[in-house]
């Protein structure tokens, strides 16, 4: 403590306030159930601000022990400005412990809550509430409030990219399926032409510039603007269509059609399904769960589909929802005897979406909170105010019951890692503390104590003034990423030795 100490008293003998310090950094500152073979609510379903999918993402995270959560004072959403006295800092009245860096190299040790973006639904949030029997219509309320469950017309067609957003552009890709074709079975139409495929052959798509080549073994070659391929899935006995080439996201589907188009030689895959056999091939949580979240579930995913439908295609991808986690995570083909939980969800509430004064909500949902539901404004994957979802209180993401992995969890970051996310000049983190929070939990703005390149010694807040609404947890998450903090929500942030 004895250098943070001599550390701030230098800043207070140079007589800089901490706005003035931060005109200085302000200068370069940037801003599963193993039973059934399905993996948790998974990974980080958020990326930063948009991808390949039109809409902003609905979900994030997948599901460690639960610890004290994030059962810290929660500050106002708009938190002011640190406005502590250089006298007071001089004095030493820091929270946090100093990092001596004599004892080696310094780490940044953090801890934190829940997995995701923290918007809405949290999946282990609804999975304690049914186990303390909470029906489905009661875990929608919790999470969506001033809501109501009611039905509606699901009799839209959905377009889903089966390219996953990070995949590379690719020129060609096969589809074939799982059993052998029947003749006539499955159909191929491309420039007013329409061939059945040979029975049990694969066909290779490749692009030419803007057009679609159908290469199909021992047929005619087809060419032209769009190919389509449809079957009739009783024909081809239940079997899936599959393909290979399209980045892994999709691997097959028994239902829709497949329209395929070529943009400067990079194919685009669209399958074109009907709402709930789309929903049949989610696998956005395990269905060994409860029944009552496996029907919350169905009934988000079925709103947040229908609500990005209504908002228009994605001119990119030519379809409404990507494949990935980063839309909902859509598997497609045929599911296995384990799933049937999961099937009957969805047979169960069809035609209910959540709705308020009439219309489709932004069903957002993602892994697990940490205590509190965020904000959109607040969120790393939104971070603009829509009004439409408040703070709510979230014991059930950190119930025993939820059986959470991610209750609790702790990283340690590099010091350099540290500092470029936080985009400071600084050479030297000595300190950081969080200062104020979000509404949902999150920092929203740190105290760092640090040493500039020059060594002079700097206290200061950050976000710097200036920089925008996005709070210090949000910026962490984007900047660092899933891979390091699985969520915003950090319950404390120390610098300690490495060595």
């Amino acid at each position: 403590m004895t250098r943070t100490r001599a550390a701030i008293a230098a800043v207070a003998a140079l007589g800089l306030t901490l706005a003035g310090v931060w005109v200085v950094l302000a200068t370069t500152a940037g801003p599963a159930d193993p039973d059934d073979g399905l993996a948790p609510p998974a990974g980080d379903r958020s990326p930063p601000r948009r991808e390949a999918t039109p809409h902003a993402p609905k979900r994030a995270g997948a599901p460690e022990r639960a610890g004290d959560g994030l059962a810290l004072p929660v500050a106002e959403p708009r938190p002011p400005q640190v406005t502590r006295s250089q006298a007071d800092l001089a004095d030493g009245d820091t929270t946090g412990e100093l990092a001596d860096l004599s004892a080696g190299p310094a780490e940044v040790v953090a801890v934190g809550a829940g997995w995701g973006h923290g918007v809405g639904l949290s999946q282990y949030g609804a999975r304690a509430m049914a186990r303390h029997g909470h029906d489905h219509r009661a875990i929608l309320d919790h999470y969506y409030p001033d809501t109501r469950v009611t039905q509606h017309n699901t009799g839209h067609a959905l377009r889903v990219g089966l390219l996953s957003p990070t995949a590379r552009p690719t020129d060609r890709m096969r589809v074939t399926s799982r059993r052998t074709w029947e003749a006539g079975a499955v159909f191929a139409t491309a420039g007013g032409e329409r061939v059945p495929l040979p029975t049990g052959q694969p066909v290779t798509v490749t692009a030419d510039d803007d057009e679609v080549v159908a290469h199909p073994a021992g047929g005619p070659r087809l060419r032209g603007a769009r190919l389509t391929l449809d079957w009739d899935a009783g024909a081809t006995g239940g079997a899936a269509v599959a393909f290979s080439g399209v980045g892994g996201a999709v691997d097959a589907t028994r239902w829709g059609r497949v329209e395929v188009t070529a943009i400067g030689g990079a194919l685009r895959p669209v399958l074109v399904i009907d709402v709930q056999r789309y929903l049949r091939g989610l696998a956005e949580m395990p269905p060994s769960w409860p029944e009552a979240s496996l029907r919350a579930q169905a009934v988000a995913a079925r709103t947040y589909a229908l609500r990005v439908a209504a908002s228009g295609l994605n001119t990119a991808c030519d379809c409404h929802l990507g494949p990935t986690a980063a839309s909902q995570a859509f598997r497609g083909g045929p599911r296995r005897a384990a799933a049937r939980p999961w099937l009957r969800a969805v047979a169960e509430t069809a035609g209910q979406v959540v709705t308020r004064d009439g219309g489709l909500v932004w069903a957002y949902y993602s892994s697990s909170h940490g205590g509190r539901t965020e904000r959109t404004v607040d969120s790393f994957a939104f971070g603009r105010d829509d009004g439409q979802w408040p703070s709510v209180d979230d014991p059930w993401s950190l119930d025993p019951a939820a059986d959470n992995p991610k209750a609790s969890w702790q990283v340690t970051i590099s010091h350099e890692a540290f500092l470029e996310a936080l985009g400071v000049p600084l050479q030297t983190l000595l300190g950081v503390d969080v200062v104020a929070r979000t509404a949902g939990g999150s920092p929203h703005t740190l105290r760092l104590v640090g040493l500039l390149p020059n060594a002079l010694p700097v206290v200061s807040t950050w976000p710097p003034p200036g920089a925008g609404d996005d709070g210090a947890g949000a910026r962490l998450r984007a900047e660092l990423g899933a891979d390091v903090l699985p969520s915003q929500q950090l319950t404390e942030l120390r610098v300690v030795t490495g060595g």
